[in-house]
């Protein structure tokens, strides 16, 4: 009987991911199509080239619902790649943990960290909607912990929505002048660190909440904080608001140790990218490189082996310590 709910399981990741390669490119036909002209990042154009641009908008407008043979048609490679990436999430879960529901959750997890990867890799956008769905899932999640009671269940559920709502209303909706923004992002990263924390030593909630609340500000607040020292030094952003969101609903899903090594591997997975593109000069020194589709692999491997990690680690830190 288990092997027929791991084969199933397989198979429902697999399918899964194949839809998601229609979607994917459908959003990518939306993002593009609505997309507004901008000199900033689109530079001066000549009127034929900004003709293109317009003719490109309309072409991708009629994409949005594309069929899904013809999405399968148009990049065969990125469907087939999709299928394997499918696979591999759903077989390294079944023999990783046991299947339940928790598993299935941290499936839902990992395709939609497929579907953002893709989306970031051609857009350079992380979707709003798909962070979204990741705290859904962190705040289902806490109903399926063990030993911890029903109200604190609802109260741990109830207070990870609240915190994630507010961050991303602050993040988001809250606009203000260039001039300010070092000044504005350095109170955007205290508004993302100090509810959870004040709520933590006030409350003293069970230690699972309080790994999952931590997770939730302890990679993005410091993200923000050193996007509000790069603007004031550069005017540069270090990292995008898509990667710090996604980061933060991680953290509601992961807790803190898994985020915080996720993040790192990513950064690693994302130095080692960024040298073989610069080496093979696909991409200059100034060039944005999407940080999403290393952070997800750094998320994959983090939910796979971090366990390991913090305890190979911690092992190192005692043999040097004599212990």
């Amino acid at each position: 009987m288990q092997a027929l709910w791991i084969a199933l399981f397989i198979i429902a990741g697999i399918c899964i991911a194949g839809v998601l390669a229609v979607i994917n490119r459908r959003w990518n036909a939306r993002i593009i199509s609505e997309e507004e002209y901008d000199v900033e990042i689109h530079g001066k154009l000549s009127k034929k080239e900004r003709e293109a641009f317009e003719a490109k908008r309309e072409a991708e407008a009629k994409l949005t619902r594309m069929p899904f043979g013809d999405a399968v048609k148009e990049r065969p490679g990125r469907f087939a790649a999709s299928l394997f990436l499918g696979a591999v999430a759903s077989v390294s879960l079944a023999f990783r943990y046991d299947i339940s529901v928790s598993n299935c959750i941290l499936l839902a997890f990992l395709l939609d960290l497929i579907l953002i990867a893709w989306i970031d890799l051609d857009t350079q956008m992380i979707p709003f909607p798909l962070n979204v769905f990741i705290l859904c899932l962190a705040v289902l999640s806490v109903f399926f912990l063990p030993d911890i009671s029903v109200s604190d269940k609802l109260l741990g559920a109830g207070v990870i929505l609240l915190f994630g709502v507010f961050d991303w209303l602050i993040l988001d909706k809250v606009e203000f002048s260039e001039k300010h923004w070092g000044f504005m992002m350095f109170l955007q990263a205290l508004v993302v660190f100090l509810p959870p924390f004040i709520y933590i030593l006030l409350v003293k909630p069970p230690a699972v909440i309080t790994d999952r609340l931590i997770g939730m500000m302890c990679v993005g607040a410091p993200l923000i904080l050193l996007n509000s020292l790069m603007w004031v030094w550069k005017e540069l952003e270090a990292f995008g608001f898509g990667d710090i969101k996604l980061l933060i609903a991680a953290g509601a899903l992961l807790g803190w140790k898994m985020t915080v090594i996720g993040f790192f591997m990513g950064a690693v997975v994302g130095g080692v990218i960024s040298v073989i593109l610069l080496i093979r000069k696909k991409k200059g020194g100034k060039d944005h490189i999407p940080f999403g589709p290393s952070l997800c692999i750094g998320l994959y491997l983090a939910l796979m082996f971090g366990i390991q990690l913090v305890d190979w680690y911690t092992e190192i830190l005692k043999r040097s310590m004599g212990r």
